[in-house]
């Protein structure tokens, strides 16, 4: 069963898809898609997402990233979510790309012993 998420933190990580997506969408055709680390508030803030979202994700316990890939089917970028709720860490990732099948729900991160 998936992590039981408030309004505030599904309409948080919807808002940030749509602003790497609008972001995304003014690359030069060609050109590599932007990049985004954890924890690096200027490369969020160069997409559009605030001090005020990446403050409020931190104490919901969200971390996320976006990267590139050039896969078989082409090129495209994901939106990593992890969610550290009671113990448990979730993740879910948001697609943009032909290789539809890297978009996956939420699901728990196995614990590495």
């Amino acid at each position: 069963m998936p992590p039981v998420l408030t309004t505030a933190e599904r309409s948080l990580m919807t808002g940030t898809f749509n602003k790497v997506a609008a972001a995304q969408a003014s690359v030069p055709a060609g050109s590599r898609y932007i990049q985004v680390r954890s924890g690096r508030d200027a490369e969020w803030a160069s997409v559009g997402v605030g001090a005020a979202a990446l403050a409020s994700g931190r104490a919901s316990g969200v971390t996320s990233h976006v990267h590139e890939y050039e896969g078989p089917n082409g090129r495209g970028w994901e939106l990593e979510l992890r969610l550290l709720r009671d113990g448990v860490t979730w993740r879910k990732v948001m697609h943009s790309g032909p290789e539809t099948w890297r978009e996956r729900d939420w699901h728990v991160v196995p614990e590495v012993v």
